[in-house]
């Protein structure tokens, strides 16, 4: 098993992993902005749904409403609340008071007294799960494998931490026990430490400046009569009050207008705040969260679904992460609805595994390992994950498949084989890649089984992202777009990348390009064809090409697989056909899986394997972008003698590039875009550009004809009349032989 993300990781510069993190963050914010809104009052009382012992028992839900609101009447939290509110402007500065203010109110619902009375109507709390809020130290968080090329949770730094209390003594035990054992040697601890797979929630702060000052606004110079349900059923009762003396709101630098300003109306506030909780500006706050929450998703197997708070000073939006997407709850107020917030961390408290999205039954054990028990058409076994060793694909993502591949050794019969284990979580309208995989195992006699992925197994776990939208009454949420959580154990399989002599990479890419072939001949379409799906495993001694990955394959002859059309998969970007990342390619009139389309990203792996050196690096890079990849590899039709390939694959190289150059315009019919670029500029010309304004590097010259390339540019292509596709048999039978020879086809198509 194998992905784009690793085998190229080694040439991927800083630059490259920047740009990649910028778009995978933009990525998640176009999920924000599609966040289901709801009410605070609806996901806070699916909260105390899972925690009661009676379910839909309005009674003892009344009465676990007034434990609480004496529970928000202590007096120590009194004081924590309003040491929170007066901490100042600077965001950093209101870490500890907050930090302070959540175990306050942990440690007042564990007093033995108001305990009691919630174990009367709650589930008890476990004593091995008591959560913990703690201040996120990025050098004191250690992750679950080491951090690659790509920069895999760096960008995991949130304000607030929720973890388990008991993780952080036996990380700290463990730490002790990694120490020297030098004569003389103190360990000295930086703080409290963490292993991620405890994290089971974070919060973000955002304190604008001048946000203590804010508090008068807020109306808590007296106390203020709100409605303090607990949820819409609940009774109205009198409000926590808080008071705060002349003196400490002169402290705060609220003058005799300013107060006078925070007496104003009840509508004029309510007005205020809903512009404050306009839809735009509640997805923007939780933004950030969405960040962390592709981090948290991301981790392993057990991690269904996240929860996360959005604070800015007063206003706690609950922010509910899967693999749908985001839902919002907005907002409470700590200061007017101090019950509400008690309330929260009341049903944190007693939050189990599967409440917190995680799924015990996968969750590391002691030694870091993952047992999965599988079932499969050769018997059933157990997968045996090491999650202290670098993942051999990683994905960071909200939304989709988030597919993560693990090694693990599988056992069987006695037998153990190491092992690539898959996790994504695929549509489930959408059949498994394992239907798939045995369809084309079985054709011509099985002639192909040898360039298919041998699978070990599957677990499904019993979740979709329709469980949660269902409990909140979310409509529209269509049963085959949900989604749910699948492994697949498949053999290690080794990238074609890994092959040093050209004659070996070039045989199990044919291979490969064989068996898509077959299976496309059999109305199934792989749909991702990209050098990380290239794949080889060693039989009588000679490198057999398998084409791997195929959980985005279609199955034309049943139509099931085409569950959201308007998404359908075309490649991944810097072997995508050109015409599809093509702006003023009208896509529209064609279908997205068009035969010449995958060939084409099959010789544009080919291209990309050939010129994999450090030399070329910064040029590969650029294929990644997406801004960059249609003009880079379109330049590079006319400037391949330009690059350097690989020590000894000279002669793969230009047989690929002269083949490439014959497809491109006998079949893609992109003539008159090459020819173009050869008149008006060269790859020293044109090594830089952003959106239309041309930037200029020319190595060896200081005269550049900066007309003529931007010309090339910024003008628009005359749209090409639509000619009649080749048909894909016509296509095969062009190339076939000339593939299968290294030989250019001598043909000139006319179509």
């Amino acid at each position: 098993m194998f992905s784009s993300t690793s085998a190229m990781g080694s040439l991927l510069d800083s630059e490259t992993s920047h740009i990649l993190q910028l778009e995978n963050k933009k990525n998640i914010q176009d999920h924000m902005e599609d966040a289901a809104i709801i009410s605070f009052d609806c996901v806070f009382k699916e909260f105390f749904k899972r925690i009661m012992r009676t379910k839909d028992d309005d009674a003892a839900f009344e009465k676990l409403q007034e434990v609480v609101q004496e529970i928000s009447k202590d007096p120590g939290l009194s004081v924590a609340l309003n040491n929170y509110k007066t901490s100042g402007d600077a965001e950093k500065v209101a870490y500890e008071p907050l930090v302070l203010l959540f175990n306050q109110v942990l440690d007042t619902i564990r007093d033995g007294a108001f305990r009691t009375r919630l174990d009367e109507h709650l589930r008890s709390e476990d004593p091995k799960r008591r959560i913990k809020f703690i201040r996120c130290e990025s050098l004191n968080l250690e992750h679950n494998w080491p951090v690659d090329t790509l920069g895999a949770y760096t960008a995991f730094k949130p304000d607030l931490l929720v973890v388990f209390e008991a993780d952080i003594e036996d990380f700290a035990e463990d730490q002790v026990k990694r120490q020297p054992k030098n004569e003389g040697y103190v360990y000295k601890p930086r703080g409290v430490g963490i292993g991620f797979n405890s994290v089971v929630s974070c919060i973000e702060l955002k304190r604008e400046k001048g946000g203590a000052k804010q508090s008068s606004d807020l109306g808590v110079e007296a106390s203020t009569e709100t409605s303090n349900q607990l949820g819409s059923n609940g009774p109205k009762r009198a409000s926590l009050s808080i008071s705060l003396a002349n003196t400490e709101r002169a402290s705060l630098g609220l003058g005799k207008r300013k107060y006078q300003e925070s007496q104003q109306s009840e509508i004029s506030r309510k007005e205020q705040k809903r512009e404050a909780t306009s839809p735009r500006n509640i997805r923007g706050q939780a933004a950030q969260l969405g960040t962390y929450a592709a981090e948290l998703l991301s981790r392993g197997p057990y991690a269904m679904h996240t929860i996360g708070l959005a604070m800015s000073y007063g206003e706690v939006t609950v922010c509910w992460f899967d693999r749908q997407g985001a839902i919002i709850a907005y907002d409470i107020n700590i200061f007017t609805e101090f019950e509400k917030f008690v309330g929260l961390i009341v049903a944190f408290s007693r939050f189990s595994f599967a409440d917190w999205g995680i799924d015990a039954a996968l969750y590391p054990t002691a030694d870091g390992t993952i047992n999965i028990p599988l079932s499969g058409t050769s018997g059933d076994g157990t997968v045996i994950v090491k999650m202290d060793s670098s993942p051999l694909c990683h994905r960071v993502a909200l939304c989709g498949r988030g597919t993560c591949v693990l090694r693990g050794v599988f056992t069987s019969g006695g037998t153990s084989t190491n092992v690539a284990v898959k996790i994504s979580h695929p549509q489930r309208g959408r059949e498994s890649e394992v239907k798939f995989i045995e369809m084309g195992v079985n054709i011509d006699g099985g002639r192909y089984a040898q360039n298919l992925p041998k699978i070990h197994g599957i677990h499904e776990p019993d979740y979709t992202t329709r469980n949660i939208r269902d409990r909140l009454q979310i409509p529209d949420m269509d049963e085959n777009l949900s989604r749910q959580p699948r492994i697949i154990v498949f053999e290690h399989l080794e990238s074609i990348m890994s092959l040093e002599e050209p004659i070996l990479f070039y045989s199990a890419w044919f291979d490969c390009i064989c068996v898509h072939r077959a299976m496309w001949e059999s109305n199934i379409r792989h749909g991702d064809i990209s050098l990380g799906n290239l794949m080889y495993r060693w039989r009588d001694g000679k490198p057999i090409g398998v084409l791997n990955d195929w959980d985005l394959a279609s199955d034309l002859a049943t139509d099931v697989q085409e569950v959201d059309k308007s998404k359908a998969r075309t490649g991944t970007i810097p072997f995508a056909a050109l015409d599809l990342i093509d702006e003023d390619f009208n896509a529209a009139e064609y279908d997205p899986r068009l035969y010449r389309f995958d060939i084409e990203s099959f010789k544009w792996c080919s291209a990309y394997g050939c010129l994999y050196t450090a030399e070329n690096q910064q040029f590969l890079n650029s294929w990644c972008d997406p801004r960059l990849s249609h003009w880079t590899r379109f330049t590079f039709l006319s400037t391949t003698d330009e690059y350097k390939p690989r020590d000894d694959w000279e002669g793969l190289y230009g047989f690929v590039c002269r083949f490439l150059s014959w497809f491109m315009t006998n079949i893609a019919e992109r003539e008159r875009c090459v020819q173009a670029v050869q008149q008006t500029a060269t790859r020293a010309e044109v090594a830089s550009f952003s959106g239309n304004e041309i930037e200029v590097k020319r190595a060896t010259s200081p005269q550049l004809n900066l007309e003529a390339v931007s010309r090339v540019i910024r003008a628009p292509i005359t749209p090409r009349v639509k000619k009649r596709e080749m048909d894909p048999d016509d296509i095969w039978n062009l190339i076939q032989g000339p593939l299968a020879n290294m030989e250019v086809p001598s043909i000139t198509t006319n179509q």
